[in-house]
């Protein structure tokens, strides 16, 4: 709730910016006079703010594995397939992308972004939930899309080619991830039921092999678009996300094989029954996008002949960080094999919080201290209520006073004050 109040509030300050700015309520213009103007500096930065805590951009993602392991599985789905979508949505709609460059603007979206796809995955081998794996691999996908932005206001000239790349991963990511949240949610079945196990391990695979951008599939597509797109980047950032991304790749292999072991179908797992039958049909029809999401693409977007397009996927570089990250998890869990599983390292979905408990707690025992100080001065200092007045009596009106002017209709009745204030001031002015 606190990320949600101070983005929105980011957000706000942003478009009031930009009204001042243009002096319009309007944003048909493009945005190129936006950043020339003296308010640019802050107004890019409050839209990369505010738009970055819906986008999960390290460090203000805490609240998706946060979110994510609370909330029930159609939630989560729509939570990570398409609501944080509206962070690159609001970035595509606000920022002046393909108009002007703000290449110290850009060289941070790049950092960041490649600073989320590493934690994100990172952090997400280590989890014990297979929502939260799920969440942190949310968070490592928009570090991908983070960096198509950062090149975007580098070079705006490759925007042209960075917009579709942008656009086809978005959907990629929103297909696949939905698919595997709401696989969680679809029932294994009793023990007799081996085919219905069966259908729903291959059902999970496929879209973890997707974002894994395994070749022959629309994540494999979608990387390789997105990487061609950022061929353009100058020096040291061209050769240093071929060397990143690639590693990435392999990360994200290795997420997704441990969010496969975490929920992999067994006997006897079972569904809420009034929802057992939604969550299954819903999943079966994303699985077959997730299947037909190359022929989903508008037509010369990226190619116009499709089977074309998923044979250029056939490469050693979409193949060998998959093969690479499957071999790491086969380690690995041969590994675990030999030990018990509590005594893996894990970090806890806070994980950056967690860093700042510890100072949490220290200050709050150092505030308590302070007021009880505080407290016994003005016991000892100041004087003494006259005699015949409760203090009990004078704090239960005062409660009640908060009661009534914290109510709906004295709110309303403040609001419609305001309201006829600001229209008298504009009225005579």
């Amino acid at each position: 709730m606190v990320l949600v109040v101070l983005g929105e509030m980011a957000l706000f300050a942003g478009i009031l910016l930009a009204m001042v700015a243009r002096e319009s309520l309007l944003f048909r213009g493009g945005m190129t006079d936006l950043a020339a103007a003296p308010e640019g500096p802050a107004l890019v930065g409050l839209l990369l703010l505010g738009f970055g805590i819906k986008a999960g951009l390290v460090p203000l993602h805490m609240w998706l594995p946060l979110a994510h392991p609370a909330a029930p599985t159609p939630a989560s789905a729509v939570l990570s397939g398409a609501m944080i979508k509206a962070g690159l949505l609001g970035w595509l709609r606000m920022l002046p992308l393909g108009q002007a460059a703000l290449p110290a603007w850009g060289e941070l979206c790049l950092t960041l972004g490649l600073l989320t796809a590493l934690f994100g995955v990172a952090v997400g081998v280590t989890q014990r939930s297979a929502n939260a794996a799920l969440a942190y691999s949310s968070i490592s996908q928009m570090g991908w899309i983070t960096l198509g932005l950062g090149g975007g206001l580098i070079v705006p000239a490759a925007w042209q080619a960075i917009l579709p790349a942008l656009l086809v991963y978005a959907l990629h990511h929103g297909l696949s991830k939905g698919c595997l949240f709401l696989s969680v949610g679809v029932p294994a079945g009793s023990a007799d039921a081996v085919w219905r196990r069966r259908c729903l391990k291959v059902g999970m695979l496929v879209p973890s092999l997707a974002l894994a951008g395994a070749p022959l599939t629309i994540g494999a597509v979608s990387k390789s678009a997105l990487k061609d797109s950022l061929a353009a980047m100058p020096d040291p950032w061209y050769t240093l996300l071929g060397w990143l991304l690639p590693l990435a790749s392999v990360g994200t292999t290795l997420l997704m094989a441990r969010f496969l072991y975490l929920a992999w179908p067994r006997a006897g797992d079972e569904a809420e029954p009034h929802e057992a039958a939604a969550v299954q049909w819903s999943w079966l029809v994303l699985l077959i996008l997730v299947l037909a999401a190359v022929w989903l693409v508008p037509a010369g977007q990226l190619t116009a002949d499709r089977a074309a397009l998923l044979g250029q996927t056939l490469t050693w570089s979409n193949l060998w960080p998959v093969l690479v990250g499957g071999a790491m998890a086969g380690s690995a869990w041969g590994l675990a094999a030999l030990r018990h599983p509590g005594t893996l390292p894990a970090v806890p979905p806070c994980d950056i919080v967690v860093i700042w408990q510890p100072l949490q707690r220290r200050l709050a025992a150092g505030w308590r201290t302070m007021a009880g100080r505080l407290e016994q001065l003005c016991s000892d200092r100041l004087p003494q209520l006259p005699a015949g007045i409760d203090p009990g009596r004078c704090r239960r009106r005062l409660e009640l006073g908060e009661a009534v002017l914290g109510s709906w209709s004295a709110i309303a009745a403040w609001l419609v004050l305001v309201g006829a204030a600001c229209y008298l001031g504009w009225w005579f002015s």
